[in-house]
């Protein structure tokens, strides 16, 4: 897509976004990659990109994805990928008794997301880890995307820009875990893989795969763990082209992302 097109479709989105809340009006005259401020549920609330921001918004509050019914008025969330704290903001209006493990690898995103729930006075009860979920404790390179996404890099094995590393198994083997929360670009197979024999605790999932041209697809692997693991779900497409023997669509280096919504059989 050329620049003229994607300044285009960058600015329709926003447009389209921004209708939901009066408050984000301004953001569609914001180009991408310009951190920013706006008014949210009456506070501020701080991010690193708009159209970021607005998609976030949208899937967390409009369509409500990460929504789940809870036995208990303190359910157990671990959030693997909570960004800037929009999907924290989200579980602790729902729940706000809930008690939250929060891990965000990248540094920038980080220290947004730390300072969003401190202003929200959401903290409580809210442990934020500036940790990767993996499948081994130690020391990898976290690749960035000029906005506020990350991702671990396999291939890559010297960089600056290093993060410490965490087992999610560690995690779930102390209590039942109500939603468990994956969006961890493309290191869902590896973490998922390594827990597998943990996942009896957990009642709900949600993951958000990507699948990245040129490197191995593991939706099917995922989907047959959660069937082992007694797990009913359903899979809702983000992006795919309508038409992918013919015109591959690819953003950010991905050639499908899809959200799997599992729960207990």
């Amino acid at each position: 897509m050329s620049r003229m097109l994607r300044k285009i479709y960058d600015i329709s989105a926003a447009y389209r976004y921004a209708r939901m809340n009066k408050n984000f009006r301004k953001l569609k005259y914001i180009s991408r990659y310009h951190p920013g401020s706006v008014i949210l549920f009456g506070n501020d609330f701080d991010y690193i990109d708009t159209l970021s921001f607005l998609s976030m918004y949208e899937d967390i509050f409009v369509e409500k994805i990460y929504d789940f019914a809870s036995e208990t008025d303190r359910p157990r969330i671990i959030d693997g990928g909570s960004n800037i704290g929009l999907s924290l903001l989200f579980f602790k209006r729902r729940y706000p008794r809930s008690s939250i493990i929060a891990f965000e690898p990248y540094e920038k995103a980080y220290e947004v997301c730390k300072s969003n729930i401190e202003r929200f006075e959401i903290d409580d009860n809210i442990v934020l880890i500036n940790k990767a979920l993996w499948s081994s404790e130690g020391e990898m390179v976290l690749k960035t995307d000029g906005a506020d996404g990350s991702r671990i890099d396999i291939d890559c094995s010297r960089g600056d820009n290093k993060v410490r590393t965490v087992r999610l198994k560690d995690y779930l083997k102390d209590a039942p875990v109500d939603f468990l929360k994956l969006d961890i670009e493309g290191g869902e197979w590896e973490v998922l893989n390594d827990c597998s024999s943990s996942l009896g605790n957990v009642r709900n999932i949600f993951i958000e795969y990507h699948s990245f041209l040129h490197e191995d697809q593991f939706l099917g692997k995922i989907l047959e763990l959660l069937r082992v693991n007694r797990f009913r779900y359903w899979i809702i497409s983000r992006q795919v082209s309508g038409a992918p023997f013919s015109r591959i669509k690819i953003k950010r280096g991905m050639d499908m992302r899809v959200h799997v919504f599992a729960s207990k059989a």
